[in-house]
């Protein structure tokens, strides 16, 4: 005895038609239109990152040329640094353009220039030397406040990720607004400016040391 057969309807051409079905049919299916993807991590804008300390001759000159030439071309970041109180026209600390020299760094172009309410406010990832600068932002463009971090906050909180773990540069203030909301008096660099080549030397290590650690594990 054979096994009856189910009932299927076919078109015209003997192929078999779909089974009805009540699942709703998404929208661009009904259209054509191809489906709408999140965008890459490709796709996303640059992620802007903004050194900040007092003169913009010193710490955050040194850190924007180090970060530079520690990036690879292809990096979706721009860098830029600015001064509270920027000795305008001015080019990097002589000690410090050693450092960086020392580190092949190139950083000779550097001009310095005043921090404008404008700067902050198209920065995504703000990183400063002390805590006078974090109080100047907060004071003067308060709307910038949640992307303000000291550089050592920021590399004690990627440090706890692995290397190489492949973060975004977008992703960064959420990590370290989760791992280290508030900075230890440790993450501050003093500042340098006038203070002889030790202290050039040791501001210099602190902030390449700092910075060598964030692109370990952040692409």
């Amino acid at each position: 005895m054979g096994f009856p057969h189910a009932s299927h309807s076919t078109t015209s051409g003997g192929a078999q038609a779909p089974e009805p079905t009540d699942e709703p049919v998404p929208a661009w299916l009904r259209t054509g239109a191809s489906p709408v993807r999140p965008p890459r991590r490709a796709e996303l804008p640059p992620c802007k990152v903004l050194f900040v300390c007092t003169g913009n001759i010193c710490r955050s000159p040194f850190a924007e040329a180090y970060l530079r030439a520690r990036v690879p071309p292809d990096a979706r970041v721009q860098i830029s640094s600015a001064g509270v109180g920027a000795m305008t026209g001015q080019g990097l600390d002589p000690l410090m353009a050693e450092q960086a020299r020392m580190r092949g760094v190139p950083a000779d172009a550097h001009i310095a220039r005043q921090v404008t309410g404008r700067d902050l406010l198209a920065s995504d990832l703000i990183l400063v030397f002390g805590p006078e600068h974090r109080d100047w932002i907060r004071d003067e463009t308060p709307q910038a406040s949640r992307r303000v971090f000291a550089l050592g906050q920021v590399s004690s909180a990627l440090y706890l990720k692995p290397p190489w773990s492949g973060l975004g540069w977008h992703q960064v203030a959420d990590v370290v607004r989760s791992l280290r909301p508030a900075p230890d008096d440790s993450d501050w660099t003093p500042d340098p400016y006038r203070r002889g080549p030790e202290a050039a030397a040791r501001a210099a290590e602190a902030i390449s040391s700092a910075i060598d650690v964030i692109v370990e594990r952040v692409r």
